[in-house]
C-alpha cells in the first residue's frame, strides 16, 4: 500500500516529499492500492487534481481520509 499525506504546501509518498507526483508514482514498482490523507481544510480542486494524478499513474484502489 502507497501512502500519500497532501496539504496546501506538501505532497509527500511513503513519507519523503514529493515535487511530482506523477512521476513519483509510475517509477512504483507496485502500486496496487492507495491510501491518501488530505488535510481537510484543503482546497476541494486540489484534491480533485491529486486523485486524476493518482487515477493517471496507474495506481489502483484508492482510499481517502481527511485529516
Amino acid at each position: 500500500m502507497v501512502i500519500i499525506e497532501i496539504d496546501s504546501d506538501v505532497i509527500k509518498v511513503d513519507g519523503n516529499v514529493v515535487n511530482n507526483l506523477l512521476t513519483s508514482l509510475v517509477a512504483l514498482q507496485n502500486c496496487n492500492s492507495v491510501h491518501l490523507l488530505a488535510d481537510r481544510n484543503m482546497n476541494h480542486g486540489k484534491l480533485a487534481e491529486i486523485l486524476q494524478i493518482i487515477k493517471k499513474s496507474g495506481c489502483e484502489n484508492i482510499s481517502i481520509q481527511s485529516v
